[in-house]
């Protein structure tokens, strides 16, 4: 697939060119060797994911030395090329954000063709029923149906009404000036939606390179945030040293962060009143003594 810094390159030197683009054209066999299929799958702002592990990348240095004594395979580049995986990422994503812009509307341009077109149609027919003119000269036209058909269509019925225009001057509500400027229009419309065309393949070229280049940085960092955790396993700062890039988005503005549960209310206990004791039976004789008391 076309590599869409072909056009930097050729107005960039060599001592000149950036290191984040330096970085991206550096990973371009690793990120190439990546099946679409098997691309990560990005729950993370990938942005803040490179720079997460920029700022990591000191830090997993100093424990270099005890990952290649635990690991015999283990080699340095490991993390030296962390920075380059980083970069190209980064470069990645910014730049897919910017190729992503939405292109031009050109609705209107569609629309003011089209009724043009139609124009042209109708107004050819109507000539050919009067014997002005052949209708088999628009058998050659497309589909009508589609937007790039449209600019074909337009400039090839300008076209026959310009050279056939003896036989209809005077007798259509047309004016040559105004036919003249359509091929404009429609050259015009032609060019604008062939650079649409492009630029959504170009989206698709840079969509394609950032999923790839988070997959490659994310499985490297994945593997020494392994390694890290094992050397420091009876010291328990993994995060400190490698942490996790994963569920660190920043909330958008206005956007609610998550839901934290209310701290449960103390208890305080209640007393409960207790049954009352029972009254002491009165004594024989008593008023209140009952009558079957002996």
């Amino acid at each position: 697939m076309t590599d869409v810094t072909a056009a930097v390159d050729q107005v960039v030197s060599a001592e000149d060119t950036p290191a984040a683009l330096l970085a991206f054209q550096a990973t371009a066999a690793q990120r190439n060797a990546i099946d679409p299929e098997d691309n990560e799958h990005m729950n993370v702002d990938m942005g803040a994911a490179a720079v997460t592990v920029l700022g990591a990348i000191p830090a997993i240095m100093a424990q270099v030395p005890a990952m290649a004594e635990e690991f015999v395979k283990f080699k340095a580049e490991e993390v030296t090329d962390l920075k380059t995986l980083a970069l190209a990422a980064l470069y990645a994503h910014s730049r897919h954000r910017f190729t992503a812009v939405a292109p031009e509307t050109l609705s209107k341009d569609v629309e003011k063709a089209t009724s043009l077109r139609n124009l042209y149609v109708s107004t050819w027919l109507a000539a050919a029923e009067h014997g002005l003119v052949s209708a088999e000269a628009m058998n050659e036209r497309r589909n009508p149906n589609s937007h790039q058909n449209v600019p074909i269509d337009l400039l090839g019925m300008a076209n026959l009404i310009c050279e056939n225009w003896p036989l209809l001057d005077g007798k259509t509500p047309l004016k040559l000036a105004e036919v003249r400027a359509s091929i404009n229009l429609a050259t015009d419309l032609a060019e604008k939606l062939g650079q649409r065309e492009h630029a959504g393949k170009m989206v698709e070229v840079s969509l394609l390179d950032k999923k790839r280049s988070f997959t490659v940085l994310a499985r490297r960092y994945r593997e020494l945030r392994a390694k890290v955790a094992f050397v420091r396993r009876h010291h328990g700062d993994l995060e400190e040293i490698a942490p996790t890039f994963h569920n660190r988005a920043p909330a958008r503005p206005g956007q609610a962060g998550p839901e934290v549960p209310a701290a449960p209310s103390p208890t305080v206990a209640v007393p409960v009143a207790s049954a009352p004791l029972p009254a002491a039976p009165a004594p024989v004789g008593h008023p209140d003594a009952s009558p079957f008391a002996q």
